[in-house]
């Protein structure tokens, strides 16, 4: 029998993405991309205040982090961690074989907008910019 000490307690995550709002705006942070809350509302299809709410839970919770530019702010997921989690539930929602071994340890949009090889089923619009090589070396684990 394992103690219950040693399991992570994945509710608090599992806690903020049981909400459709806040599981869409961090789907589409998955690229890797840093978006205006006004962005991430009109996607979510909520309020700018419901999406204000939904963000500062994110924010406490520690799945995203925001980036201040004077007096904007951008938010982005807050570790290739939340991105790996989100991309194993994406596949286990879409029922896809979750024992196949992955490609490598990221996510496939952190893989294909850093560079890496992808797998050739996946392809992003060459509208999205590359992310910076600071967002790359994020991705990939380097402080």
């Amino acid at each position: 029998m394992i103690a219950t000490a040693t399991l992570p307690d994945i509710s608090r995550l599992a806690s903020l993405l049981a909400d459709p709002g806040r599981a869409r705006m961090l789907l589409l942070m998955m690229d890797g991309r840093s978006y205006p809350a006004s962005e991430l509302a009109q996607h979510a299809g909520l309020s700018a205040q419901a999406a204000s709410n939904h963000l500062a839970k994110l924010l406490q919770g520690g799945a995203v982090k925001v980036e201040q530019h004077g007096r904007h702010r951008y938010y982005l997921l807050a570790n290739a961690a939340i991105a790996q989690a989100l991309e194993a539930l994406s596949a286990a929602a879409h029922g896809q074989d979750m024992q196949k071994p992955a490609a490598s340890r990221q996510p496939a949009g952190w893989r294909r907008r850093c560079g890496w090889r992808a797998p050739a089923m996946t392809i992003w619009p060459a509208s999205w910019a590359s992310p910076s090589p600071t967002a790359c070396k994020r991705a990939a684990g380097w402080r």
